[in-house]
């Protein structure tokens, strides 16, 4: 990840370097973008770019590695790297994509709850004087 923009806003661009460059120095490759600042984080890729890298040997960063996970690129690369047929990956992308909804749409019901379960608390009674 390369960083970029002004002090405390932090803007940063995903791409392919060389091991031994710095942070902030020459790279071969931008991938895409990641905007930490805005609610959601704003993440663009270029999933074809990401998995020609990563069947070239390219090592992700942690965070990278992260958000790939998160936008399904490091799944479809091991579907790509084990074989399947392009039509199996895209049944496979759309199964891990539904997936995914599901879990997000479980997630907001059982935060709706916990909220809803402490908004009820009945408020203490104050102590007889």
């Amino acid at each position: 990840m390369q960083r970029g923009g002004k002090t405390n806003r932090p803007y940063y661009r995903i791409v392919a370097a060389h091991s031994t460059r710095s942070r902030n120095g020459a790279y071969i490759e931008r991938i895409g973008s990641y905007n930490a600042i805005t609610k959601p984080a704003e993440v663009i890729v270029d999933e074809a770019k990401a998995i020609k890298w990563l069947q070239n040997g390219a090592q992700p960063s942690d965070t990278v590695k992260s958000l790939f996970k998160n936008l399904g690129i490091m799944y479809k690369f091991r579907l790509v790297a084990r074989g399947l047929a392009e039509d199996q990956v895209q049944s496979e992308m759309d199964k891990w994509k539904a997936k995914q909804a599901e879990r997000a749409a479980t997630k907001r019901v059982k935060k709706t709850r916990a909220i809803r379960k402490k908004s009820e608390k009945p408020a203490e009674e104050a102590p007889a004087s």
